[in-house]
Order: C-alpha cells, then sequence, then structure tokens
C-alpha cells in the first residue's frame, strides 16, 4: 500500500501534538508539586542548625524538639533538597539545602542522636 504525503504528515502533526500534550500535562504535575511544597513552606518556621562536610560527605545536624526520623520528609530536586519536618506537637519545620555536585542524593540517610536529626548526604 502506497504511503502519501499528506498521510506522512497527517502522522507527523499528529504525533508532535500528542507529544506537546504530554509536556503540558507534565508542566502541570510539576506546578501542582510546587504549590505544594511552598504551601508547606509558608506555614512551617526554619529549624536551627549546623553542617560540616568531611571525606564521606555533607552533614547536617538540625534542631527540631519533639521529632524523630520518621517525622522527616525529603524531596529532592535540582540542585536541592527540602526538609520538611513535622514534630509530635504538629509544628512544621523546613529547610532548604543546596546539593553540591559531588553529592550524591540517592543515598541520603536520615537518623536521630540524642535531640538532634541527622541528615547524611555521601559524596557521590
Amino acid at each position: 500500500m502506497p504511503v502519501f504525503k499528506g498521510d506522512v504528515k497527517r502522522t507527523v502533526v499528529e504525533e508532535i501534538e500528542e507529544i506537546r500534550r504530554e509536556i503540558e500535562e507534565m508542566r502541570s504535575r510539576i506546578d501542582r508539586i510546587r504549590e505544594t511544597m511552598f504551601s508547606s513552606l509558608e506555614e512551617s518556621v526554619q529549624p536551627l542548625y549546623t553542617h560540616y562536610e568531611d571525606e564521606k560527605g555533607y552533614h547536617y545536624l538540625i534542631d527540631v524538639p519533639y521529632a524523630n526520623e520518621s517525622d522527616v520528609r525529603l524531596t529532592v530536586g535540582e540542585g536541592e533538597i527540602l526538609v520538611l519536618i513535622t514534630n509530635k506537637q504538629k509544628q512544621r519545620y523546613s529547610l532548604r539545602i543546596r546539593t553540591p555536585r559531588a553529592a550524591d542524593t540517592s543515598r541520603i540517610s536520615i537518623k536521630r542522636i540524642k535531640w538532634l536529626i541527622h541528615v547524611d548526604i555521601p559524596k557521590g
């Protein structure tokens, strides 16, 4: 069965339109995620924290009273990590961490030692 130029053009145009719809759908999802993140930030307080770097990675010590590892949510984005913590008294804390290029964000660990939440980001 011969293929005509008009049929090929129509098929290509349909595929381009489908890709445009998918891109718009992804943009909408990203916008919803950002809105959720920023609404959480507006209702929260930045906790006291300190950080240091050693040969193994980057370490953040976050002081949030009445919080455990299970109270911590991490959102990894382009070049940053958003740490959201809701403690047992329902107080919300948020911390934005800029991640160095050498950081391996796929292997982040969270633990509580005494009264501090430790967020460890290994070097890649």
